[in-house]
């Protein structure tokens, strides 16, 4: 054997089978097998299905003695020790393909500090426990570890050792890249510890590059994070087909890495695990942006949702391209580029309000987004004409690229939410495969609808423009607006050369920001020396806002639109400026979908529960699944029938106003068979 290698003169069991390495005066790590004495693997083999049968558990000890007697403290795990080649790996393979007589379990002693790049490589081992005292874990070091389902760390789990898939990487530890790829065994994950203290680098900021790729049946990830960056690396779950979710604070989120979450078919959401906003001191990182790389969530086609999409600054190239069931994103105002590509095959995608800060839509940005209908384009990104260069020189001109939204087969409204339409920078195929006939709604107090048709925008894609209406994005003062919101409004003048006319909110900028729980809906807006009274909220204006939970509407306000506030699953109360005089006489389809915590309508203590005496006309599913919703009063106003699931999945409701004679369907027009479908219904009269 080699000077610098010794063998245990002080064992007569598991040492004998290993050979170690001084890497110091009385400092040595295991370097592998004794090949020595056992020259080939074989022999090692038979060597352990003689002495231990096929079920070897492997336990290192904290110190060996040489042919001297000195003695070397073993302080790590050399580089390839364990690793098996593939030669060796089927030479393994009995006749039904299970591995015979090789590692099942390895115990490591505290002394252990470091474990080698690849030192398990390909290995068939099952367990491993780790002490508290492993500082760093080398790359790929347990790659292609396909048996390997359990990791923990002291004497935990010694006399349980089912492989029950799961594995907990905490103390000071470094994690190399790739070090569990292709560990097909591994369903769940835990890396940093939530005891182990606020302790500046108690675990890394960042999952590394490929840390768990290919883990294919992994299906839930938390990443514990006290303090500090939290950083997602490249490729760190690509090819995890079956997981679900990452749990990490979102508070501390930075980013992305290129190919994070590739081909993650099943994934679903990073939740967040906190701390909560409030919580936090010193630096706020929910202020500050973060950045998705290339392909990050390519082909994750169960994305639902994005808690950070408002801190988006930087977004690579086909970030979010097929993910189906993304149904909305909310950009904040740090993103200046929507990449190419980057929300391509968006099939669930049905509005988009580009924000304020953004200068350029790539090509191919939206691509085959089937359900989009309504794209909001602020000024900025046409306005100015401003060209830039990328690093290798070439000019980027702002505005919109090839095919950016092409595809999108039903588009309905493009809003151009201009100061400036003097330099509008396109491709001639920016809305190929759209509607023949889309329409475009501008600021008709900068340019008339027949001066911008005359600039042929568009090329071989005609749009329908209104000179009656008008685009704008505004900050109503204080006064009504209490949280400084900036709403995006669309403006109907009474005719042509009027000045007054009435105001439809169409949406708000930034729904995810601090203040976006509270929203005060302005009774008025002013622009250009006139006053629009605000009659209605637009269809989808806030579909899928997860942050709002209460609502004020103004007394001018007459109509709620399609899917106005559908899915908004925080949204607990809806606020009238009077209890006893809800303004409201039309609320239109899914009006209020599955708004689960919806319980308050313009109630006050005292008052009869959710009064709405003014309503002519509830649409189909208007409030289907808001099952907090337990009594609705309405008056005597209305005009139509409740019809198709208008209350279905409302658990228990008392429906007051309908008429006691009306109580069976059989003998009314008021609802058919399925407005209280799966609901307990009492019908009374006021």
């Amino acid at each position: 054997m080699a000077a610098n290698y010794i063998i245990d003169y002080d064992s007569d069991d598991y040492s004998k089978l290993l050979k170690f390495e001084k890497t110091g005066l009385a400092t040595c790590i295991v370097a592998g097998w004794n090949d020595e004495t056992y020259p080939n693997y074989g022999g090692i083999l038979e060597e352990i299905n003689r002495t231990f049968g096929d079920s070897l558990s492997l336990h290192i000890k904290s110190s060996i003695k040489d042919n001297t007697g000195k003695n070397f403290t073993v302080v790590g795990i050399k580089e390839q020790a364990f690793a098996i080649s593939d030669d060796a790996r089927l030479k393994q393979l009995n006749g039904s393909g299970e591995v015979e007589g090789c590692l099942k379990a390895v115990f490591l002693p505290n002394s252990i500090e470091f474990i080698g790049n690849y030192a398990f490589n390909g290995n068939t081992l099952y367990y491993i426990n780790f002490s508290d005292n492993i500082t760093s874990i080398g790359d790929n070091a347990f790659i292609n570890c396909r048996n390997l389902g359990k990791v923990f760390y002291g004497d935990d789990g010694i006399t349980d050792l089912n492989n029950n898939g799961s594995i907990f990487i905490s103390a000071p530890t470094t994690l190399g890249v790739g070090v569990f790829s292709g560990c097909t065994s591994i369903k769940y994950a835990e890396v940093g510890d939530q005891n182990h203290g606020d302790v500046d680098g108690y675990i890394e900021d960042i999952l590394p590059d490929g840390l768990f790729s290919n883990c294919t049946n992994l299906e839930v990830c938390i990443f514990h994070r006290k303090s500090g960056d939290a950083m997602i690396g490249n490729e760190t779950f690509n090819g995890c087909s079956k997981l679900r979710y990452v749990n990490l604070p979102l508070a501390w989120f930075v980013g992305v890495g290129d190919r994070a979450f590739k081909d993650c078919v099943k994934f679903e959401a990073l939740n967040d695990i906190g701390p909560t906003y409030s919580e936090i001191s010193g630096i706020i990182y929910t202020n500050t942006s973060i950045t998705i790389g290339e392909e990050a969530f390519y082909n994750c086609n169960n994305l639902f949702h994005l808690p950070f999409s408002n801190r988006i600054g930087e977004l690579g190239k086909r970030a979010f391209q097929f993910c189906w069931s993304l149904e909305k994103i909310d950009f904040g105002e740090y993103l200046e580029e929507i990449s190419e590509g980057s929300f391509s095959g968006c099939a669930s995608l049905s509005r988009i309000v580009v924000p304020n800060s953004c200068k350029r839509i790539r090509k191919n940005a939206f691509n085959g987004c089937s359900q989009l209908r309504d794209v909001f384009i602020p000024s900025s990104v046409f306005g100015t004409g401003d060209v830039n260069y990328d690093e290798s020189g070439n000019p980027i001109i702002n505005g919109f690229g090839e095919g950016c939204f092409s595809g999108c087969s039903k588009l309905q409204r493009l809003w151009l939410l201009a100061t400036n339409y003097d330099n509008i920078a396109y491709s001639e195929n920016s809305f190929y495969n759209t509607p023949e006939y889309k329409q475009l709604i501008l600021n008709s107090n900068i340019v008339n609808a027949d001066d911008f048709e005359a600039l042929e925008w568009a090329y071989n894609t005609p749009w329908k423009v209104s000179a009656e209406k008008s685009a704008i994005i505004c900050i109503p003062p204080t006064n009504i607006n209490p949280n400084n919101h900036q709403f995006i409004v669309e403006l109907s003048r009474n005719d042509v050369n009027s000045g007054t006319g009435t105001a439809s909110i169409a949406s708000m900028l930034d729904q995810t920001g601090p203040n976006a729980h509270i929203v005060y809906i302005p009774d008025t807006i002013s622009f250009a020396g006139s006053n629009y009274n605000v009659t209605s909220i637009g269809d989808g204006a806030f579909d899928g806002n997860r942050k709002l939970a209460n609502i004020s509407i103004p007394q001018s306000l007459t109509k709620i639109g399609t899917r106005a506030f559908s899915s908004c699953y925080n949204l607990r109360k809806i606020s009238g400026q009077s209890v006893d005089n809800f303004p409201v006489t039309e609320i239109s389809m899914q009006a209020f979908a599955n708004c689960y915590n919806l319980a308050t309508i313009n109630s006050a203590s005292g008052t009869s529960k959710n009064k709405l005496h003014n309503i002519q006309s509830i649409g189909k599913e208007a409030f289907c699944g808001c099952n907090k919703l337990v009594e609705i009063n309405l008056g005597t106003n209305m005009s139509s029938s409740l019809t198709e699931r208008t209350f279905a999945y409302c658990d228990t409701l008392t429906v007051k106003g309908l008429n006691v004679d009306y109580q069976t369907t059989s003998t009314n027009n008021y609802y058919d068979n399925s407005t209280f479908a799966h609901t307990s219904v009492t019908l009374q009269n006021n």
